[in-house]
């Protein structure tokens, strides 16, 4: 996996909403391991889709 499966695949954004296959979310989980500063960008989309979504 690298960052450009990663953001046209919308990786992050399936990650947070728990609908990464079980080989993305390892491979994704290794990505990060490796480069951390993916760390920021996690953040950045689930401060976004905290202001997006509707509550409940």
């Amino acid at each position: 996996m690298d960052i450009n499966y990663i953001r046209k695949e919308q990786v992050i954004e399936r990650y947070l909403d728990n609908k990464l296959t079980d080989e993305e979310l390892k491979l994704f989980e290794i990505y990060y391991l490796d480069y951390p500063e993916i760390l920021n960008d996690i953040e950045k989309i689930r401060i976004k889709n905290k202001l997006i979504k509707p509550k409940k």
